[in-house]
C-alpha cells in the first residue's frame, strides 16, 4: 500500500469521524435549546403566579401556590443551568471539531504531496528503465 493511499484513508476517517461529531454538536445546541426554552416558560409560569396587588385568596391556597410556585422556581433554575452546561460543551466540542478539521486539511495537503512524489518516482523509474535515447525526442521532428 502506498503512503498517498494510507494518508487517503487516515484522511476519510478523520473525515467521517468529523461528520459525526458535527451531528453529536447539532444535538447538543438542540438541546441546550430546548433547555433555555423550558427555562423560559417555566420563568413565565413565574411571573403568571405572582400575586397581584389587591388579589384576595385564602390562606390554605397561598401555601398550595408556595409550594407551587418554588418547585416551578427550582425546574426553571435546574434548566438554564443545564442549557448553560450544554452550551458550554457545545463550545468544547467546537474546539475539537476546528482542530480535527485542521489535522484533516494537513493530511490532504500530506497526501497531494506524496501522490506528487509518488509520481515522479514512478517517472524516474520509467524513465531509467528505457534504453538511452529511446525516451528522449528532440523537438526537430527527426528521429
Amino acid at each position: 500500500m502506498t503512503r498517498s493511499r494510507i494518508i487517503g484513508l487516515m484522511e476519510r476517517k478523520l473525515t467521517a469521524d468529523l461528520a459525526a461529531d458535527r451531528v453529536q454538536l447539532a444535538g447538543l445546541v438542540r438541546q441546550s435549546a430546548e433547555a433555555l426554552r423550558m427555562a423560559e416558560r417555566l420563568e413565565g409560569m413565574l411571573n403568571d403566579r405572582r400575586v397581584k396587588p389587591g388579589q384576595e385568596a385564602l390562606a390554605a391556597t397561598f401555601r398550595l401556590g408556595r409550594r407551587l410556585t418554588s418547585e416551578i422556581a427550582a425546574e426553571g433554575a435546574r434548566q438554564a443551568d443545564r442549557a448553560a452546561e450544554l452550551k458550554a460543551e457545545a463550545a468544547a466540542r467546537r474546539a475539537v471539531l476546528t482542530q480535527k478539521d485542521r489535522k484533516r486539511e494537513r493530511l490532504a495537503e500530506a497526501r497531494r504531496a506524496a501522490t506528487e512524489d509518488e509520481a515522479s518516482a514512478r517517472e524516474a523509474r520509467i524513465a531509467a528503465s528505457l534504453p538511452p535515447g529511446a525516451g528522449r525526442r528532440s523537438g526537430t521532428g527527426l528521429a
